[in-house]
């Protein structure tokens, strides 16, 4: 997930996308796997809250995670404002 007014888009090649801060599970699956991958600018979170809130404060540019977690959490969440 990115914010909307974001430079990202699905164009992105890996490396590319190798230098931006990435917000993922701690110790998941998506993790390991960016791991694997070659991506080291990743933020390890506790909860997709975390990542949400890391990415409406500049902190990260994505986050990785399963659609439905995240849905779940900015439905909790209510609206949000980035702060850019």
């Amino acid at each position: 997930m990115t914010l909307s007014n974001s430079e990202l888009s699905k164009e992105n090649t890996k490396e590319q996308l190798l230098n931006y801060p990435i917000a993922v599970q701690a110790k998941s699956v998506s993790y390991y796997y960016l791991r694997y991958l070659g991506f080291k600018n990743i933020r390890q979170v506790r909860s997709v809250k975390q990542g949400i809130l890391m990415l409406l404060n500049a902190r990260v540019d994505l986050i990785v995670g399963r659609k439905s977690g995240m849905l779940k959490t900015l439905t909790q969440l209510g609206p949000l404002t980035p702060k850019l």
